[in-house]
This record gives C-alpha cells, sequence and structure tokens, in this order.
C-alpha cells in the first residue's frame, strides 16, 4: 500500500509461485481525491478538481502491465473495461473501454487566470513517443455544446500519426480526424458525415444537461 495526502494506491492478493510472481495478477485500487493535488508530478498539464478512483485485477509481466476489469471514476464520468500498456522499444498503450457517460466539458474548468483548453499549445513529443490503441463505446458523451447518445470512438496513434473514427446514434454522425506529428509542422485533415441531424436539437441537449 502507499499514501500521499489526499491520495491512496493498494495492491492485494496472494502470490502462488514465488518463482514467478509477477505471474500472479492482483488486486488492485487507487482513489485520489482531487487530480489537481497531482499538478507537481504534471507540471506541464493543468488537471482539473476531479475526484479520479479505479479498481481491477492488475498483472505485471516482462515490459507490460495489464488491467483487467476496470472500473473507474472521473468527476462524473466512468469507464469500465482492460487496459495493456507496454514499454520495450516504445510505450505501447492497447484500451478496449465502455462507458455510461464520458463528461469532457468537465476537463476545462472555468479559469480566470489559465488558458482555455482549445488556447493551448499541444505539445508534440509525447504524442510522437507513444502508441495508442483505443475503442471506447459510450451511453452518452457531453462535449462543450453538443450530446451524443450511444458513440462509438476508435483511435489508433503510430509513431506520431493519430487516426481517428466516430460515430454517433443522432441521425446518421460520422466523423474521421488524422493528425500528423511526423513533421516539423503537423498536420490536420478531417471528414464529417451528417444525414438527418438536428444539429440544435444536439445544442440544446447538452444545455439542458449543464
Amino acid at each position: 500500500q502507499a499514501a500521499l495526502a489526499g491520495s491512496h494506491a493498494s495492491l492485494q492478493g496472494t502470490l502462488k509461485d514465488l518463482t514467478a510472481p509477477l505471474s500472479t495478477p492482483l488486486n488492485g485500487r487507487i482513489e485520489v481525491a482531487s487530480l489537481a493535488q497531482l499538478t507537481p508530478l504534471l507540471p506541464e498539464v493543468r488537471l482539473p478538481d476531479l475526484a479520479f478512483s479505479a479498481s481491477g485485477r492488475v498483472a505485471l509481466g516482462d515490459d507490460e502491465i495489464s488491467l483487467d476489469d476496470l472500473a473507474a471514476r472521473i468527476g462524473k464520468s466512468d469507464a469500465n473495461g482492460r487496459l495493456r500498456l507496454r514499454w520495450r522499444d516504445r510505450f505501447n498503450l492497447n484500451a478496449d473501454l465502455t462507458s455510461r457517460l464520458v463528461d469532457i466539458a468537465q476537463w476545462d474548468t472555468p479559469s480566470t487566470t489559465s488558458v482555455p483548453v482549445h488556447d493551448r499549445p499541444l505539445p508534440l513529443q509525447p504524442v510522437r513517443d507513444l502508441d495508442v490503441q483505443l475503442r471506447l463505446r459510450a451511453e452518452r458523451i457531453l462535449l462543450a455544446t453538443y450530446d451524443l447518445d450511444r458513440a462509438v470512438l476508435d483511435a489508433k496513434l503510430a509513431n506520431g500519426l493519430l487516426e481517428l473514427s466516430a460515430k454517433a446514434a443522432e441521425g446518421n454522425l460520422h466523423g474521421e480526424l488524422r493528425f500528423d506529428t511526423r513533421q516539423n509542422v503537423p498536420s490536420v485533415a478531417g471528414r464529417l458525415s451528417l444525414q438527418e441531424v438536428e444539429m440544435r436539437a444536439l445544442y440544446t441537449a447538452a444545455t439542458a444537461s449543464g
């Protein structure tokens, strides 16, 4: 177990094979009263004042860690599923998640001294150093001004190239985004397809939710 002010982490279980202790899954849990307390550890990121908790089955291997039966919560958002993190040659994260609610708007906490999220420069080097494969199926996603039901998000980040596709239930809504950071000057290309989608309804739903 480990504890800091406002935070707590633990691993519990029984090692069945002492010759290979890393092969035994353990029950892990972490609780953080406020993500903002972690700012000294991540000075380049302005973390919001949101409570965070997560639990699951943790297994350690050679240059990798896996987390099954994940149940996590950040503020009003939740996520369940599995994660795999490998770091032999490059950091590689693979995630397959489901969620009842993903509230992205709560991450941009209003502040008179901080620059809004959409106006901040994007740190490119971490994007180039990390590979990610993500699949997210959410019953509801809240953006700054839009409310999406039954959303599916697939994202792949490899060697600085991000390819993202998403769809939602409001009519026929499908989008794709390609963000290439492999060059000194990044490039962005996107496509959005809307059929029988009432944008005013999306905006009204999100406003009512806030």
